[in-house]
């Protein structure tokens, strides 16, 4: 059997998330302290008793689903005896996540990139506002056809399954492409309660800041391959995983196509390891006889380990 881990990204977060594993579980209570050292918020009062507001912030978030991740991945390694992942892949922030599982990041530096990731991304989106759209029941070609000629900065920031794409941009922008989508068929479309246009070029000055830090960071070889967000491919490469990682703040997130390409690895079986079940529930669009299996309290994966 190949088993893929798969981490979620911003958007999974909720108040109470990890709780369990750190009132109960020494190691996980250690990952959380040593988080809680070397960030400059409150991420056990944030994390645990919210409000919503605060959790949701993106410099907040993204560390705290960073940490919560790992720790439910700690905890689920010791219930259970299964081998070394055929592969692993995160959504936009779960890829570092990912990459610290097969140990091409360790935990310290993984920690420290997304801390800076979030917090340049969250000025970002303050200084450049923007906003997001899922379109729903469109095909991702006809969603590009939607895009040409339209006045403003809008693109793809997310392939998430076959029928499911988001757009991101500037507001005008965005929504003059919904409105597109609309005309050519989407059965849906919802504007996204963000706080900006991630993976567009309104990203650009959190992309130029992060730069100089993740071409200093120490990348290994993973220990399996972790699937790039900005390929849908898998590498153990250091120098691509750190391109990767430096255009996945501007370019589009390819998560169909990445899980499209696990079943060529080998792969019959998933767990999306983290709050959420938003993984989970884009596998059933995009290849319903992989199964999926979304783990984050001490209860689910203990039930997963028996």
């Amino acid at each position: 059997m190949g088993l893929a881990l798969l981490f979620p990204g911003q958007g999974a977060q909720f108040v109470g998330m990890g709780a369990d594993l750190y009132r109960s579980h020494p190691p996980s209570k250690s990952i959380f302290d040593r988080a809680s050292e070397q960030v400059d918020f409150d991420l056990l009062g944030v994390c645990f008793e919210g409000p919503e507001e605060a959790l949701a912030k993106t410099a907040a978030c993204q560390v705290a689903i960073y940490v919560t991740s790992l720790a439910a991945w700690g905890f689920w390694k010791e219930q259970t005896a299964t081998p070394e992942p055929a592969v692993s892949a995160g959504l936009s922030l779960g890829e570092y996540t990912a990459l610290t599982i097969a140990g091409a990041l360790s935990f310290e530096e993984g920690l420290d990139l997304v801390s800076r990731r979030g917090a340049l991304m969250q000025k970002a989106c303050e200084e450049r506002p923007g906003t997001m759209a899922s379109v729903i029941g469109l095909s991702a070609e006809a969603v590009e056809g939607a895009l040409e000629g339209v006045d403003g900065v809008v693109q793809v920031a997310n392939y998430n399954s076959p029928s499911q794409v988001v757009l991101t941009g500037e507001e005008g922008a965005v929504r003059r492409a919904a409105d597109r989508c609309k005309e050519m068929g989407a059965k849906r479309v919802l504007e996204l309660s963000v706080a900006g246009a991630y993976h567009s070029p309104l990203m650009k000055p959190a992309e130029e800041a992060l730069r100089p830090r993740l071409a200093e960071a120490s990348i290994r070889p993973p220990t399996h391959p972790v699937i790039l967000n900005v390929t849908g491919r898998e590498s153990k490469d250091p120098e691509l995983i750190r391109d990767g990682l430096i255009r996945q703040v501007t370019s589009p997130v390819r998560w169909s196509e990445s899980m499209s390409r696990l079943r060529d690895l080998g792969v019959d079986g998933a767990i999306e390891m983290g709050p959420g079940r938003i993984l989970r529930g884009l596998m059933r669009q995009i290849d319903r006889g992989l199964p999926v299996e979304s783990l984050c309290s001490m209860e689910s994966i203990q039930a997963e380990g028996k």
